[in-house]
C-alpha cells in the first residue's frame, strides 16, 4: 500500500517537474548573432540566410576606401588565405586581398573575440565558425538545476510522508508533508521560470533558492513531528481508553446471552452504564479495574446461568465500583 501511494505521489511529482521544465526548453531562447555585413548576392548573405544571422548589405570590402590595418589572424593555404581570427573586436571588416592573396574563406569564433559585426567580402567562398552566443546560458542551466533539486525535494517529502501509513488516519496526518514537499516543487519551478524569463543571475537565483529551500526543509521537520506527535498522542489515547470500550463490547454481546427478561433489563442497565462511564485510564485506576474486571466475570457467568439474586448483587457492586472509578477520573484529570 505505501509503496503505491508513494509511486502516485512521485509521478504527479514528475508531472509538475515536466512542465516546469517544458516551458523554458521550448520558450527560451537567449542565442545572439553577430551581423554579417557583405555585398548582396554574396556566399556571406546565403549563409547568413541559412543560418539566421543578421545581414547588412553593403559595399564589397574591396573598395579603396578599405584598408587592411593588420588587426586579423590568418593563415596561409594553396595560395589563398583563411582568416580565423581578430586581434581586436567590436566592427571587424575583413578585405577581399591580404598582400598579395586572395581571402576566400572565413573560419572564426566570432563570439570569443567580442566581434559585434563582420564585413566579409564577395571573395569568400566558404564560412565557419562561431557567430552565435548559445541558446541557453548559464543562467538558464542554473534555474533548470535548481528545479531538479526541488523535485528531488518533493519526492522525498512523499517517501517520508508515506513512511509507515497503516490506516486512513496515518494518511490524513501525512498530507501537510505531501502538500509541503508539492508547494516547494511549485514555488520553486516558477521562481526559476520566472528567473529565467527575466534573466537574473545565478547569485541571485541561488540565495533565492537556498531561502526557499530553508523554509521548506524546516517546515518539513516541523510538520513531520507534528504528526509523530499526533499519532503518538493518538496511540496513547487508545491504549488509554481501550479497557472500557472493551468492557462497553462485552456487555453489548452479553445482552443476546441472557435468557431471561429480568436478566436482559440487568445487563442492559449495567451496559449504559459502562458505556457512559469516563473512558480514560491511569496507573491509579488498576485497582479498581481490576475489581471490576473480576466482578464482571462472575456477571457474566451469572448471567449465562441465569442466576437472577446473583445477577443484581453483582450489578449493584459493579455501579458501586463505577462511581468509583469515575470520581477517581474526576479528580486525576
Amino acid at each position: 500500500m505505501n509503496k503505491s501511494k508513494s509511486s502516485l505521489l512521485i509521478i504527479i511529482s514528475t508531472i509538475i517537474l515536466v512542465v516546469m521544465i517544458a516551458v523554458p526548453f521550448i520558450a527560451v531562447n537567449d542565442s545572439e548573432a553577430i551581423t554579417f555585413k557583405a555585398p548582396v548576392g554574396s556566399f556571406a548573405e546565403k549563409y547568413a540566410d541559412q543560418h539566421k544571422i543578421p545581414f547588412v548589405p553593403v559595399a564589397d570590402s574591396n573598395d579603396p576606401d578599405i584598408k587592411y590595418d593588420d588587426t586579423l589572424i590568418y593563415e596561409y593555404l594553396n595560395g589563398t588565405i583563411t582568416v580565423t581570427g581578430c586581434k581586436t573586436g567590436g566592427d571587424v571588416v575583413i578585405p577581399s586581398v591580404i598582400g598579395e592573396y586572395k581571402v576566400t574563406a572565413v573560419n572564426i569564433n566570432a563570439i570569443k573575440y567580442g566581434v559585434n559585426s563582420l564585413q566579409i567580402p564577395s571573395s569568400v567562398v566558404s564560412i565557419n565558425g562561431t557567430f552565435k552566443t548559445a541558446r541557453y546560458t548559464s543562467s538558464f542551466y542554473a534555474a533548470i538545476v535548481i528545479i531538479l533539486l526541488a523535485y528531488v525535494f518533493a519526492v522525498v517529502s512523499s517517501l517520508v510522508a508515506t513512511k509507515n501509513i497503516k490506516n486512513d488516519e496515518n494518511t490524513f496526518n501525512s498530507i501537510p508533508i505531501i502538500y509541503g514537499g508539492f508547494a516547494a516543487l511549485l514555488i520553486i519551478g516558477i521562481w526559476c521560470n520566472i528567473a529565467i524569463f527575466i534573466r537574473l543571475s545565478v547569485a541571485v537565483q541561488a540565495i533565492v533558492s537556498i531561502i526557499i529551500f530553508a523554509a521548506a526543509t524546516a517546515i518539513l521537520f516541523l510538520r513531520n513531528a507534528a504528526r509523530d506527535s499526533i499519532e503518538a498522542t493518538g496511540s496513547m489515547v487508545k491504549a488509554q481508553t481501550f479497557f472500557i470500550k472493551m468492557l462497553t463490547a462485552d456487555t453489548q454481546s452479553l445482552i443476546s446471552e441472557a435468557k431471561s427478561d429480568v436478566a436482559r433489563n440487568s445487563v442492559n442497565k449495567l451496559y449504559e452504564t459502562v458505556r457512559f462511564s469516563d473512558p480514560m485510564s491511569n496507573d491509579a485506576l488498576a485497582n479498581v479495574d481490576a475489581h471490576i474486571s473480576v466482578k464482571f466475570e462472575d456477571y457474566a457467568n451469572a448471567v449465562r446461568s441465569d442466576d437472577i439474586d446473583l445477577i443484581t448483587s453483582l450489578e449493584n457492586e459493579l455501579k458501586i465500583l463505577f462511581a468509583e472509578r469515575n470520581n477517581k477520573c474526576k479528580a486525576l484529570k
